[in-house]
């Protein structure tokens, strides 16, 4: 396989598994708004912004005026991660870049994934944001969602276990890898604050891991610091562990690991390859 098209089908991988995660981090949230105190609010959208290495939109200067916003205004937080084009973590960047990666190798993708790729990328563009918020704020992330698993089912149908499948797949589980460790640092850092600085709790870092119901069945009832990321680290039965994405990304069926360690995946790639990575 040219080194082009590997470098394609690494970074389709990790720009679909990036706009899942923004999905994700977003469903976690916007499930919350009704029910949940307004500080624990702030400190949400500062765990999401900071997970997604991304500083909130501009807020008031005086820090009781910022702290209101981060609290109230859920509809233009959550309107940057998802339809503004040139926030590099949103959900419309981050399904456009995989689309053009998709683009530039449709002669290798099956049909029926580009067009899956494409129709939800088209579905997602035209979507008028405000529309979809009056419904519900979490109906359109859990529609993305929905599309997302849809597209990964299509690909896991449809394409055969060829070096394509291979990159696609080690680009998935890098991006959820490097993720799910920003996740956790994010997580740990301002779990461990006191009251001045606000806190996140454990149990929202096990639930936006979607490990809290495998946690407290397979652990413990109590949520401690070590229990709860030494069981995100380590836990081998889930595939957002650490463990879980090594396994995944080191072994293939019919092909030697030593696939990974090929020089062919730090190679930069002509044309759409460089203004892909971010």
């Amino acid at each position: 396989m040219l080194a082009r098209m590997a470098s394609n089908f690494y970074w389709l991988g990790r720009y679909v598994e990036r706009t899942e995660n923004t999905a994700r981090l977003l469903e976690h949230q916007l499930e919350r708004l009704v029910d949940t105190a307004a500080d624990e609010l702030a400190v949400g959208w500062r765990v999401l912004y900071r997970a997604l290495s991304q500083p909130p939109p501009e807020a008031p200067a005086d820090i009781d005026e910022a702290e209101a916003f981060l609290i109230a205004d859920a509809y233009t937080l959550a309107g940057g991660l998802v339809e503004d084009s040139t926030h590099p973590a949103s959900l419309i960047s981050c399904w456009r870049m995989a689309r053009e990666n998709a683009r530039e190798i449709r002669p290798r993708l099956p049909l029926r994934v580009w067009v899956c790729l494409n129709q939800g990328f088209l579905w997602l563009e035209d979507t008028e944001f405000h529309e979809v918020w009056a419904q519900g704020p979490v109906a359109l992330v859990n529609q993305a969602i929905d599309r997302l698993r849809l597209l990964a089912g299509v690909v896991d149908a449809s394409m055969a276990r060829d070096d394509a499948w291979r990159f696609l797949e080690l680009g998935r589980h890098v991006e959820r890898l490097q993720q799910q460790i920003v996740l956790l640092d994010v997580g740990d850092r301002i779990g461990r604050r006191g009251n001045d600085g606000g806190s996140m709790s454990w149990a929202d870092l096990l639930r936006v891991c979607g490990a809290f119901e495998p946690y407290r069945r397979d652990r413990s009832l109590a949520l401690r610091r070590g229990a709860v990321l030494g069981f995100l680290i380590r836990w081998p039965a889930r595939s957002r562990s650490e463990p879980g994405f090594t396994s995944r990304s080191t072994t293939s069926p019919g092909r030697p690991p030593s696939i990974l360690r090929s020089s062919r995946f730090s190679r930069p790639a002509k044309g759409s390859a460089r203004t892909t990575r971010t």
